[in-house]
């Protein structure tokens, strides 16, 4: 564990524990720091890495930034705890040129070599039961989306990723989307196994706001330089939830009475909430991906439970909608190369159960 004196003296900004050692996160910003008008740079002083959205970007993006910059967000401390034991995510040797394997489906860009950072915004998927039901089966399979660094190509053996896990719960009625604690991986490269992947870090947050279908989050994770020169790796979800208006009724028994803020009836959104990472990476690490990726998994598979079926998987309730990475993004060294998707190529799942759709800033995933 780093001392109090070294991490202050590796940002520009104050770095805080978590529960977990070696892993930190960032007081609450000032209550005058106005995300409206703040500059990148002064969004840094206060290890805010938010990726704004430019004006041209998705309307939905666009409209929930602009809610988040009129109302603020609430940052909370993270508690972290381990990823379930469902869930396995070590590479047991090097991914094909182009993948076709059962689990993967999304878009992934290569090319400068240098990427520094990823992110996406998804509204969080409906799920329902498919017209043929489970029977004969494990029941639904476990899914996941997220956005990674590094994890492509035929020699990579690293991915540095943020994930949001999610399945589909047959025990309610109806049947609904059960969303799983948000988690954050490392892989790199195991010196025992060459072109193999080891676990350097993998953590669920166990204190997540609460989070349904329909609901929007900013997924990021990146590659940051502390002063020493050591390689950081940093991850945020920007939780945007309901952001709808309500009305809040005046107290019981308030009536006649000095209530100070109480001002009668009055409409507020929920307030968006912002947890975010900063971790010591593995020594010899170059801060310099490879590739990024937008991906949804069919986690089942990954784990090896293949008697599985897919649910019905969809953007909108009540019919069958892409799930749509929006805000996609990746960004290399400063002033240098940035990536859409739209530039890239497609990573297609295989015996035509899904298909992606890529547009500027965009990544569009249907199953069918």
């Amino acid at each position: 564990m780093k001392d109090e004196d070294w991490l202050k003296a590796q940002f520009a900004f104050p770095l805080v524990r978590t529960n977990m050692e070696g892993v930190y996160t960032i007081p609450p910003p000032p209550d005058y720091l106005d995300l409206k008008t703040a500059s990148d740079a002064t969004l840094w002083q206060h290890g805010l890495l938010l990726q704004r959205p430019k004006p041209d970007a998705h309307p939905a993006i666009v409209a929930a930034w602009n809610k988040v910059s009129e109302r603020g967000f609430r940052t909370i401390a993270p508690h972290l705890g381990p990823v379930p034991d469902s869930v396995r995510r070590v590479k047991k040797g090097p991914a094909p040129s182009q993948v076709t394997e059962t689990n993967w489906c999304g878009c992934v860009l290569q090319g400068s070599g240098n990427w520094r950072s990823v992110t996406g915004s998804l509204r969080l998927p409906y799920l329902s039961i498919p017209p043929q039901g489970f029977q004969g089966s494990n029941g639904p399979a476990s899914l996941s989306a997220w956005v990674g660094l590094d994890g492509f190509g035929p020699t990579s053996s690293q991915l540095f990723q943020a994930v949001m896990f999610f399945y589909l719960d047959t025990t309610t009625n109806p049947p609904s989307a059960t969303f799983h604690s948000p988690s954050l991986w490392w892989l790199v490269p195991d010196p025992n196994m060459p072109g193999a992947s080891q676990i350097f870090l993998s953590t669920a947050i166990t204190n997540p706001p609460g989070m349904k279908s329909g609901d929007l989050v900013q997924i990021y994770c990146g590659y940051v330089t502390a002063l020493d020169g050591s390689i950081w790796g940093s991850a945020y979800f920007l939780f945007f939830n309901d952001l709808e208006l309500t009305v809040i009724p005046e107290p019981e028994g308030s009536k006649g009475r000095d209530l100070g803020r109480y001002c009668g009836p009055y409409q507020v959104g929920e307030t968006p909430i912002f947890m975010n990472f900063f971790v010591p990476g593995p020594p010899g690490i170059s801060g310099q991906g490879g590739s990024i990726e937008w991906i949804m998994e069919n986690e089942s598979v990954t784990g090896g439970y293949l008697d599985t079926i897919m649910p019905v998987f969809s953007a909108s309730e009540n019919s069958i909608a892409p799930v749509t990475f929006t805000q996609a993004m990746g960004y290399g060294q400063s002033g240098g190369v940035t990536g859409d998707p739209a530039n890239g190529f497609t990573v297609v799942w295989v015996s035509n159960v899904a298909s992606v759709a890529l547009a500027p800033e965009t990544v569009s995933i249907t199953y069918t």
